[in-house]
């Protein structure tokens, strides 16, 4: 066989290895267009499934063959599995609204005009909407200089979720009261307003050190005799040189040694016999 011979033998298995190529794709291309192809899987917009209370998102929805051509003539459908008080869910239109905080996990149907239907299931988190207040406990504060208080303060939306935010501090007058991540340590005799700030929202209390020079405290429980698991209540009586009771005063409450709790009410629960 002369070479020109050859190079027309391989030019003609490369093209009929081409045809047969172009030949097995073609049957694939047009059950896509027929819809008849199976369902591999689907593209669900958007990516981010993530918005707040109060707002909505569209889920839409495209089936996919194996080589990644959409599927004319599939019927999609969207089925909420859960979630009910979290949010709704539009079956036809794939629109979830939400109600409250949470996850609301959505099957996506895809039914084809012949074959099997194809499921595959998301979740659309609802986040709490934006900070609106900061609820701080106690909300009043009377401190004896050398004292330290550590204040709760928690995020809340305009509807009342709970944020998890980073809180930031500051004092109008730390040479009064100092405060660092909730904790304020009263300085020196004198008035300071203590801020809590977390994104747009911030709350303020007043905070009024008095000195701490001839006071005296005592506790008393309203009992002296308790079973175990009973609430024994504490009292603070303070008093200051003149022996003037001095009211108001925002105690900080613990408890050692023993094994039980006491609230900053100063409600003291045992929770062994001693």
């Amino acid at each position: 066989m002369t070479r020109r011979a050859m190079h027309l033998t391989t030019s003609g298995a490369i093209a009929l290895l081409l045809v047969g190529l172009a030949s097995a794709a073609a049957p694939a291309a047009a059950r896509a267009q027929a819809g008849d192809a199976p369902i591999a899987r689907l593209r669900i917009t958007p990516v981010v499934r993530s918005f707040a209370v109060g707002d909505s998102l569209r889920l839409a929805a495209e089936a996919l063959d194996a080589q990644g051509n959409v599927i004319p003539g599939v019927r999609i459908r969207f089925v909420a599995q859960g979630g009910w008080f979290q949010g709704t869910l539009d079956p036809a239109t794939g629109l979830v609204h939400g109600g409250a905080p949470g996850t609301v996990p959505v099957a996506i149907v895809a039914s084809p005009p012949s074959g099997r239907p194809y499921t595959q299931k998301v979740e659309v988190r609802i986040l709490p909407g934006p900070a609106a207040r900061i609820a701080l406990s106690p909300a009043t504060t009377k401190l004896l200089a050398g004292q330290r208080l550590a204040i709760d303060a928690v995020v809340l939306t305009a509807p009342g979720d709970q944020r998890d935010d980073a809180v930031t501090w500051t004092s109008s007058n730390p040479a009064v009261a100092r405060v660092a991540e909730g904790v304020v340590t009263a300085v020196a005799p004198g008035t300071a307003t203590i801020t809590a700030r977390a994104g747009a929202a911030s709350t303020t209390l007043a905070a009024q050190v008095i000195a701490a020079t001839g006071v005296t405290a005592s506790l008393s429980p309203d009992r002296a005799n308790a079973r175990q698991g009973d609430v024994v209540r504490f009292t603070l009586d303070a008093r200051d040189a003149a022996g003037q009771r001095i009211t108001g005063l925002t105690p900080s409450w613990s408890l050692a040694p023993g094994n039980g709790s006491i609230d900053r009410e100063g409600a003291f629960v045992g929770n062994l016999p001693g």
